[in-house]
């Protein structure tokens, strides 16, 4: 069947070439609502544009993977991607690595050349993108798997780790220790991965039958900043949660740190347990009682996932178990208090 070329795109869409190329590339100059509908209609025609269309590929070559990183890593979340990022360059078998970025500018996606002209056979996304990339990514044909996401769009295929489980896993050893005053750290600005490690959190106070003091529910965490100012407010309440859940290793690193530097012991007088297990939760003092995420299996089913869908087999999400407990020295029974 003889490719779709530019202007009979722009004939079908009712628009002018321009606007076609505006909306393929992100550019601004036309309306959202033309914008979506170009991209919807080039998703359904498999438009490829003229002269990005890939070469036929040398059956001996191995295929070419786009490893997409978010625009920006807050400093407070970047070690856990930098560990995964290890795990898919050790799991990447056959294929050829392309590390790049994807950017939003006005709303607009900036897609890198390297995508934009076909240059890769394959896209592997880290984390939460926005929407409109995974959807840009659809409608130029790639092959798409998007590697701890949090997020659920229709019709894409992700790897991820259950962060309710791993959230419910970590209170649920707080309370076999005994503690019923139990902090929550996280961060709402994560949307989608909050939910999932509030709902774990939820989940065990609930079986456990404590009510939730919003007072100890501090999830406005974005940088070292406001996790400090949480931690503070909480020392300086007057009464100390006898625990601290964490929804990373290094919002607990952090705790710990604050903690020490009010005076108080870790985990003589307060508890702390994070979710993730980076190589910090080994080095830390005390060592840090975690639950894993298995970086190895995230990397591992990504690449299998990709793998099957570049042969043109369909593929569902799929989730890893993150129920791992990995006992250190943060977390103990209560210590009694007058």
């Amino acid at each position: 069947m003889a490719k779709l070329t530019t202007r009979e795109l722009a004939r079908l869409a009712g628009v002018s070439p321009t606007a076609v190329s505006f909306a393929l590339n992100g550019k601004p100059g036309i309306s959202d609502e033309t914008r979506e509908h170009i991209l919807k209609l080039a998703e359904t025609t498999g438009y490829v544009p003229a002269g990005r269309a890939p070469a036929v590929r040398d059956a001996s070559r191995p295929r070419r993977i786009a490893v997409v990183y978010p625009e920006s890593l807050r400093p407070i979340d970047q070690l856990f991607y930098m560990e995964l990022n290890s795990c898919v360059m050790l799991a990447s078998g056959g294929f050829d690595l392309f590390f790049t970025h994807l950017s939003m500018k006005d709303g607009k996606v900036q897609m890198p050349e390297i995508i934009l002209s076909h240059a890769v056979d394959g896209v592997l996304v880290f984390g939460n993108i926005h929407s409109e990339v995974t959807r840009r990514l659809h409608a130029m044909n790639f092959p798409v798997v998007e590697l701890d996401s949090s997020r659920r769009y229709p019709g894409q295929v992700s790897v991820s780790a259950d962060y309710s489980t791993a959230a419910y896993t970590a209170v649920c050893h707080l309370l076999s220790l005994g503690h019923k005053d139990i902090a929550y750290i996280g961060n709402n600005e994560m949307h989608d991965f909050y939910l999932q490690t509030f709902a774990g959190f939820q989940k065990a106070a609930m079986e456990a039958g404590l009510s939730l003091d919003m007072s100890r529910i501090q999830f406005g965490i974005r940088d070292e900043q406001t996790l400090h100012d949480a931690v503070d407010g909480l020392i300086r309440s007057g009464t100390l949660p006898t625990a601290f859940f964490c929804a990373t290793d290094l919002y607990a690193v952090h705790t710990i740190e604050r903690l020490h530097l009010a005076g108080l012991r870790v985990p003589e007088d307060v508890s702390v347990i994070g979710i993730d297990d980076t190589i910090i939760s080994r080095f830390t003092v005390p060592a840090l009682t975690t639950v894993r995420i298995d970086r190895e299996a995230l990397a591992r089913r990504g690449f299998e996932a990709l793998g099957e869908l570049l042969a043109g087999r369909p593929q569902q999400s799929i989730v890893i178990p993150s129920s791992d407990l990995v006992l250190r020295e943060s977390t103990a029974p209560p210590a009694a208090r007058s």
